[in-house]
């Protein structure tokens, strides 16, 4: 049972750094963007980060906790690289047809989501990161699979270096337009993605199961409608914001609501990313429900000192 707990710690602790990257690049960015770029082209940088974010939720359908549902339990490796190839065959189905999709739709998809005309190369590169994103989720997953949380960490971190390093070098030394944001965007995890073909294929098995992708599709379909309607409660504001305040405040609101979701950055999200894993291996374990009701606790225990900690913090800054 500790041992198991402390298993627990130590991944999310690893894939904690994962997302502490993340977040720190967030920093970075946020005020490399406010120096140099308008509050209106902020406000626009910041709505089309939400929405690839909708259309990366349609292409990866809901295959990252799929895949861990049908691959977690599964003892023989030979048949979790053929469910594996089976959902890298959906990825890149759907990240092929939504990309066919922009490439007539750009144009309109400008003046719905910007209220403007004239970015439909942007919104090209919205499907363009959507995509890469999404095929990404395999390698990354795989390494959840084989509770590898170094190599995940190395894969994030490696696609989020190349794309600060495109992003800086685009907008100081070439002093491109915020459009050469997204082009670092989706460049960024399309060279991370190549970087990763050879552990792909390592833990792929090309086997075509049509019974199989009806199964997975069943299950899956349920899961990619709550992540849509999870996105929609968090960021359908700003864009409902945009027709009835300025761009300029669209900005602000923005900004600030990255900067808030700091908790779940550094506590939710690796607690869930090594917890996913262990939970359906041990979910017949005799031991299961102590292992859930301790990680419960100590998880509570850990947020409660992290908020009591920043309202502290809040408290002496003001």
């Amino acid at each position: 049972m500790i041992k198991d707990i402390k298993n627990t710690i130590k991944q999310s602790a690893i894939y904690g750094l994962s997302r502490i990257g993340v977040r720190a690049a967030s920093f970075i960015l946020i005020p490399i963007y406010t120096s140099v770029f308008a509050t209106d082209v902020i406000a626009n940088i910041n709505l089309l980060e939400s929405f690839w974010q909708y259309i990366f939720t349609f292409i990866l359908f809901g295959a990252e906790a799929a895949i861990i549902n049908f691959c977690a339990k599964e003892k023989d490796d030979s048949k979790r690289k053929k469910i594996i190839f089976n959902f890298f065959s959906i990825l890149l189905t759907n990240s092929l047809l939504f990309i066919l999709i922009a490439g007539f739709l750009s144009s309109n998809l400008s003046l719905l989501v910007l209220r403007e005309t004239g970015y439909s190369s942007v919104i090209f590169y919205c499907f363009l990161i959507s995509a890469f994103e999404a095929l990404l989720i395999i390698p990354l997953t795989i390494a959840r699979l084989n509770e590898k949380p170094l190599l995940y960490t190395l894969i994030v971190l490696c696609n989020l270096f190349i794309n600060i390093l495109l992003q800086l070098y685009f907008i100081f030394y070439l002093q491109y337009s915020f459009e050469y944001v997204f082009f670092a965007k989706f460049a960024a995890p399309a060279i991370t993605l190549i970087l990763c073909i050879f552990y792909i294929l390592k833990n792929i098995k090309i086997n075509y199961n049509s019974a199989a992708l009806k199964e997975i599709i069943k299950y899956s379909f349920p899961l990619m409608i709550a992540m849509v309607f999870s996105l929609l409660l968090n960021s359908i504001d700003r864009f409902i914001l945009v027709d009835f305040v300025s761009k300029q405040q669209v900005a602000v609101y923005t900004i600030a609501f990255s900067i808030g979701s700091i908790t779940n950055a550094f506590i939710l999200s690796p607690y869930t990313l090594a917890m996913n894993v262990i939970f359906w291996k041990k979910l017949q374990d005799e031991n299961f429900n102590r292992f859930m009701t301790k990680s419960s606790t100590y998880l509570f225990f850990y947020y409660d000192f992290f908020c009591f900690i920043n309202f502290v913090l809040h408290s002496i800054c003001h």
